[in-house]
């Protein structure tokens, strides 16, 4: 047998039902509950967008208290990003969060291939949202378009 090797013990049964019953209580809020299977595109955008700043504070090994200083926001409000949870927030105020990180927002609606459109695509600077009502105007509409899921004309659009 090799020494140099670990083996990989699970914690005893009594600790395994105390962490059950912590993260099952409702009142817990350091989990991420996820998206609901039926989820609407507007709160899958949300919800990825949260995630996108959970990983870009894993990659740049922040804390939650250095991203809020950040991005400033209170550190209730970073947990409510890095737990998921988008009730808390609209569109506008997620894209805010990841310009302050340097981030750059690219939507896309993808129709059923039976309609005979493939795909429509906009991309955004962070500066140009910030600065051009033009731009709100757009994803307002862009977000409409994905809760109606209405055909919109073929083709790519860049701004």
């Amino acid at each position: 047998m090799n020494r140099n090797k670990k083996e990989f013990n699970f914690p005893p049964e009594e600790e395994m039902e105390k962490v059950i019953k912590r993260f099952s209580d409702p009142n817990y809020n350091r989990v991420n509950i996820g998206l609901m299977p039926d989820a609407s595109e507007l709160d899958k955008s949300k919800y990825n967008i949260c995630q996108s700043i959970s990983r870009y504070k894993r990659i740049n090994k922040l804390t939650p208290n250095e991203l809020s200083k950040k991005i400033r926001i209170s550190q209730a409000k970073t947990d409510d990003i890095l737990f998921g949870r988008i009730a808390n927030f609209n569109l506008d105020e997620l894209v805010s969060y990841t310009e302050k990180l340097n981030g750059h927002l690219q939507l896309k609606i993808n129709y059923d291939e039976m309609l005979g459109i493939r795909r429509t695509v906009l991309k955004i600077s962070p500066h140009c949202w910030k600065r051009n009502e033009e731009f709100r105007a757009i994803i307002k509409n862009f977000v409409q378009q994905l809760d109606k899921k209405e055909p919109e004309e073929e083709g790519v659009d860049k701004v």
